[in-house]
Parts: structure tokens; sequence; C-alpha cells
């Protein structure tokens, strides 16, 4: 009966790291369509060049959230790391991406808002994405 227990355990640990890719993959991907739909509003004329920095923000904070919601809905006793991780991936994925395109960041404290907002996003998807309990009957 114990062996049983630990070989289900031995099981939810391994698939930690795919629940924690799926999340990230999607994270990316809600992330790259705020995006999308920014340029194209900043192109139509709705907002203000401005904006950019902003909305760039609002992107790392909606893709994290919606990763890590994800993320914390398949495993519910790691909700929280598991929410933080899909932020802190999706971060790393943000600054491959850009440091490729536009070359190294020019001081680190240009990086922290990005930062901030992915690890935040991430974190309060965690805490908010948990799956409740069931209660039993009695």
């Amino acid at each position: 009966m114990s062996g049983k227990r630990v070989e289900e355990k031995k099981g939810a640990q391994t698939a930690l790291p795919e629940i924690l890719l799926k999340g990230s993959v999607v994270s990316a991907l809600v992330m790259l369509g705020v995006l999308l739909t920014g340029a194209g509003a900043i192109s139509a004329g709705v907002l203000g060049q401005e904006m950019m920095e902003r909305w760039g923000m609002l992107a790392c904070v909606t893709g994290s959230l919606s990763g890590g919601v994800v993320s914390a809905r398949a495993e519910r006793h790691w909700a929280l790391a598991l929410g933080v991780g899909t932020g802190g991936i999706l971060f790393g994925v943000l600054l491959l991406v850009g440091s490729a395109l536009y070359g190294a960041p020019s001081s680190i404290t240009d990086l922290i808002p990005a930062l901030l907002s992915c690890l935040c996003g991430g974190g309060a998807a965690g805490i908010l994405g948990r799956k409740n309990k069931k209660k039993r009957k009695r």
C-alpha cells in the first residue's frame, strides 16, 4: 500500500517540469497576443507611442498570470511555486529574445520592472488559481 503512494508521488514529481513547460508556453503565447494587440492599437493611433512601455508591462503580467493559472490548476500542492516558476521562465525567454534581437540591456535596472511584472503575475496566479479541496459530505 505505501509502495503505491511512493510511486504516485514520484510520478507527480516528474510531471512538474511538464506542467511548468505547458504554463510557460501558454504565458508566452498570451504575452505575444497582448503585445500584438498593443502594436496594432499604437499603429492605428488609438494609443500613443508613450504607452508602449506600460503596454509591455501589462503583457508581462497578463502572460505570466494566464500561464501561472494553467500551471497552478494542474498541481494544487505546488501552485505558488509553479506560478512563480512560470513567471520566471517567461522573464528568461523575454530576456533571451530581447538580447538576441537588440543586444545586451544597457543597465540591469532596466530589467527590474519586467522581472517584477513577470514574477508578481505568476505569484498571483499561483495564489488565485489553486483548485479548492473537495469538501467531504457528512
